[in-house]
């Protein structure tokens, strides 16, 4: 009876992390920026099927939700929390310069944060 019952745990255990695993296989990267912080890094992914990642620190659960491409505007929808700082991200060369409406107005500042590109399947030049 207890070796019935491993193997269904295992056979249970498994599975779901193949489950995982698939998941992440399907999600092709469009953009991946970053940089250093003081408690760690900041991690932004862009996949191909218009979710995203968005990491502080390779221990923390991400922050996940949809994003909209407006020209060189990314618009971020948040599945769980509302990030107050970072709603939109506009790209150049090199950065992804997060933004919020709110906080520009009381601090009269382009970015509340930014990221280094890293990788830019996202916008290309023509």
């Amino acid at each position: 009876m207890k070796t019935i019952l491993i193997f269904i745990v295992l056979l249970i255990c498994t599975s779901c992390a193949s489950k995982v695993k698939e998941k992440d296989e399907n999600r092709i990267p469009v953009l991946r920026a970053d940089r250093e912080a003081p408690i760690g890094w900041v991690y932004l992914d862009l996949y191909q099927d218009n979710s995203f990642d968005l990491k502080f620190g390779r221990r923390d659960k991400p922050k996940t939700g949809t994003y909209t491409l407006s020209n060189d505007t990314i618009y971020f929808q948040y599945d769980d929390e509302i990030d107050f700082y970072r709603s939109k991200g506009v790209i150049n060369d090199k950065w992804v310069c997060f933004q919020s409406d709110s906080l520009k107005l009381m601090r009269d500042r382009d970015c509340t944060d930014r990221v280094e590109i890293k990788l830019n399947k996202l916008i290309t030049e023509n």
